[in-house]
């Protein structure tokens, strides 16, 4: 029974897409147009989060520790570092190590450092923090405790660089959320229109229905799983062509560069995000028949 209903309830989805081409076709382009937004905004934003995250790998805290400091207490110190659940690494520079970076650093005008009787750098332990703590309120809050380590002399980080990095951040996830709202509510408006010019075309048909007894489920049904079908068929061909750009983009781009460059790598949707934009088009379009569908019934 339950079978059967359902079938009915498709032929006439099926019956609607078919003598309303035109309306049809305008909803599908119009919902693929929308969520291929929706999918290239979702790109951009991941890759966007990438490459902040991987730039925010450059939040480090350097904990300069004492020139004539014990091998006793620079294990210490290690031992430390280990217990802090906030540390994502740590790697200890010596104090010639820092000289060689240094002498690196001024390629060209090496001459600068010839005049030095003795190194004046300190050995330091490079810190990075795990993500969660690349607030500048945590950055400060380890500095803190890293600077009341016995055999610790300083410890420095760019504070500047970390609240510029936490702002911008926060600047994109919100620019981010205000744009698929936009595009989630221009999605629903669409379908809406559209469901509610074929529900109107079949005015009198709909009267008959309810003459001789259909419920409202009933009558909805099919205008329902109609949406539900623009909906997936727009965001699977919003789906391809991203896909189609997306291939086209990447292999014109030379990947070594990119990589020797920045290290980053450019990514498409996750599976997760293929699949939650194809049940998102299908709600979508479920929900745009709805509301399309509840002021006429009411009627």
């Amino acid at each position: 029974m339950i079978i059967r209903r359902f079938a009915y309830f498709f032929h006439q989805a099926a019956r609607n897409l078919k003598e309303r081409p035109l309306p049809s076709l305008v909803s599908i382009a119009t919902i693929t147009i929308t969520l291929f937004i929706l999918g290239a905004f979702l790109i951009i934003l991941g890759n966007l989060r990438g490459a902040l995250d991987h730039l925010g790998q450059k939040i480090q805290i350097i904990t300069y520790v004492q020139n004539d400091i014990s091998q006793k207490t620079l294990d210490d110190i290690r031992n430390r570092l280990k217990g802090f659940g906030e540390i994502e690494t740590f790697q200890f520079v010596s104090a010639a190590e820092a000289l060689r970076r240094l002498r690196r650093s001024l390629e060209g005008q090496e001459g600068i450092l010839e005049g030095l009787e003795h190194n004046p750098l300190p050995p330091s332990f490079e810190i990075q923090l795990k993500k969660m703590y690349h607030t500048p309120p945590a950055v400060r809050l380890m500095a803190r405790r890293l600077s009341k380590i016995p055999g610790v002399e300083d410890v420095s980080f760019s504070q500047k660089w970390v609240e510029q990095f936490n702002t911008f951040m926060g600047i994109v996830e919100l620019m981010g959320s205000a744009i698929m709202a936009f595009l989630i509510l221009a999605v629903i408006i669409i379908v809406a229109n559209t469901i509610k010019l074929t529900v109107y075309a079949r005015s009198d048909e709909i009267e008959v229905m309810r003459l001789v007894g259909a419920t409202n489920s009933f009558i909805k049904a099919p205008f329902v799983l109609e949406g539900m079908i623009q909906g997936f068929l727009g965001a699977v061909l919003s789906v391809a062509i991203l896909f189609v750009i997306y291939q086209l983009v990447t292999t014109r781009i030379d990947a070594a560069l990119i990589s020797s460059s920045w290290g980053l790598k450019i990514d498409f949707l996750s599976p997760g995000t293929i699949m939650g934009i194809l049940a998102g088009g299908m709600c979508l379009g479920t929900f745009g028949s709805f509301i399309s569908l509840v002021r006429f019934l009411r009627a």
